[in-house]
C-alpha cells in the first residue's frame, strides 16, 4: 500500500512540474509566437499590399513611441486614394495596451481600440518612417524607395 501511494504522490509530483514549467513566466514579456505585431503597407489595389513582423525590440520601441504621441487637436480624414494610403498595425501584441489596430497616414496615427478610437499626431511622420525602416530587406527595393519619397512629404 505505501509503495502504492508513493507511487500517486511521485507521478502527481511530476504531472505538477511538467504543467508549471509549460505555463509563461510572469516576470517577463513575452512576444513570441503569440504576442506579434504585424507592419502592411496599404498601397496596392487588386494585389495583396507587403508585410513583415516587428521584432520583439521593435515592438517594444514601436510601442513605447506611440504612447509619446499627443493627441489631435481635431480629428482628421485618413488619406483614402490611390498609392501609398499609410501602413496598418495589426496583431496580438497590441493588445497589451489595449489597442486592436493602429493606422498611421500622413501624419496621423489612428488608435482603434474595442470599442472607440483616437487620433494622435506623428510630427514630421518620424514614427511612420522608423516603421518603414523596419520593413528595410523585406519590401522590393523600387517599392522601399518610392515609400521611402512619399514619407519624406510633410
Amino acid at each position: 500500500m505505501k509503495n502504492k501511494l508513493l507511487g500517486l504522490g511521485i507521478l502527481g509530483a511530476l504531472v505538477f512540474l511538467s504543467v508549471t514549467a509549460a505555463l509563461p513566466s510572469r516576470g517577463r514579456a513575452n512576444f513570441s509566437g503569440a504576442e506579434k505585431i504585424q507592419v502592411e503597407v496599404d498601397v496596392y489595389s487588386g494585389r495583396p499590399n507587403p508585410r513583415w513582423d516587428l521584432s520583439t525590440e521593435q515592438a517594444a520601441e514601436f510601442l513605447k513611441m506611440v504612447q509619446a504621441l499627443p493627441k489631435r487637436e481635431s480629428d482628421s480624414t485618413l488619406f483614402e486614394g490611390l498609392g501609398y494610403r499609410g501602413l496598418k498595425i495589426t496583431g496580438s501584441g497590441l493588445s497589451q495596451d489595449g489597442y486592436t489596430e493602429i493606422v498611421i497616414s500622413r501624419g496621423i496615427v489612428m488608435v482603434k481600440e474595442e470599442n472607440r478610437s483616437q487620433q494622435l499626431t506623428d510630427k514630421g511622420r518620424a514614427v511612420e518612417r522608423w516603421l518603414l525602416q523596419s520593413g528595410k530587406g523585406k519590401l522590393e527595393d523600387k517599392l522601399y524607395e518610392y515609400l521611402s519619397e512619399e514619407t519624406s512629404k510633410q
